[in-house]
């Protein structure tokens, strides 16, 4: 694959950031989701995600919230609201502890996600039309994250897991996706050169050529996830179009004009296990019917989760040749 000049987007990091969760931050403001990272220490990663953003942009509109378990939908909105442009929401907003909240703030959450507004004391806000991502740092212990309610879940791209270098993390993760992407060389950018250049690189996300048997190979992931004794449920169709949209983006972060294999393995492995429910009650596993044993089945489940069961799909579809 063709490399870009060297005026190319792909130039090297000059602050001390991973270079996964910085990509990944980057990513989402690029396409305008929302992220899901999941760290062992919530104030570290909360605190170089800040740094992450300040590198690049003069960010007076980056708020950070801290959740526990007395926030409310409402209090949450409040503190979204952009105080300097009238009822509108904040860019980008980072939020600690979304965990704790109740189901129900969580479920409004979603709602809000999915229709970029939401009403306070009689006013209506909206979302920003070019810029408005909502990243979520959740606490994983013992390399698990504590589960979002489903509605949540599925607003959320996917999930980046980060160890601060204190911990024993390093700056190539589980992803294998370090690029040495950089949204520019140390400079601090306004909000009208960042939006130029998010505008650009979105320009360029869709025009990566994704080949039939590309899309194929992504197709059997998905129909294997979808008939694996350990999913429960299936897999929404939506996730085909969230997969496709990671797998440009991240092709556009490393200069890739075409989507390769390894791209779509990166995409899987951060999105689908997000998007798939384990099975849980051994009385409700097929083989039951053809007379396995019900404890056996109960210690089998005992030993699957979502990412086990997407390297278990990785491992039996073959990608083409």
């Amino acid at each position: 694959m063709d490399k870009k000049s060297s005026d190319s987007l792909s130039d090297k990091i000059t602050a001390d950031f991973d270079e996964d969760l910085y990509t990944a931050v980057w990513m989402a403001i690029i396409a305008r989701r929302h992220l899901m990272v999941s760290s062992p220490d919530i104030v570290r990663t909360q605190t170089e995600i800040e740094g992450i953003i300040r590198s690049t942009w003069n960010a007076q509109d980056v708020l950070t919230i801290r959740c526990d378990s007395s926030t409310t939908f409402e209090s949450l909105c409040s503190l979204l609201i952009n105080p300097t442009k009238e009822d509108a929401v904040r860019s980008v907003a980072l939020v600690t502890g979304l965990e704790q909240t109740t189901e129900e703030t969580q479920i409004q959450m979603a709602e809000m996600l999915r229709t970029e507004q939401f009403v306070l004391e009689n006013r209506h806000f909206k979302a920003p039309h070019d810029l408005f991502t909502i990243i979520a740092v959740i606490e994983a212990r013992n390399n698990r994250e504590t589960e979002l309610a489903k509605p949540l879940m599925q607003r959320l791209w996917f999930r980046q897991p980060h160890v601060p270098v204190e911990l024993g993390g390093d700056s190539s993760l589980t992803s294998g996706s370090s690029s040495g992407f950089s949204m520019g060389r140390g400079t601090v950018l306004s909000e009208s050169a960042l939006l130029e250049k998010v505008l650009l690189m979105r320009k360029k996300v869709s025009s990566v050529t994704i080949v039939p048997e590309i899309r194929r190979y992504l197709y059997d992931i998905i129909v294997y996830t979808r008939l694996h004794r350990m999913v429960v449920g299936g897999v929404a169709t939506f996730v085909i179009r969230d997969l496709e949209e990671f797998m440009r983006a991240i092709c556009v972060v490393n200069d890739y004009e075409y989507c390769i294999p390894s791209v779509v393995k990166i995409a899987v492995r951060k999105l689908l296990p997000m998007r798939i429910q384990v099975l849980q009650k051994a009385e409700n596993e097929p083989t039951l019917q053809w007379g396995s044993d019900i404890r056996l089945v109960q210690e089998m489940i005992m030993r699957w989760n979502a990412d086990f069961i997407v390297e278990d799909v990785l491992n039996h579809v073959q990608p083409p040749i």
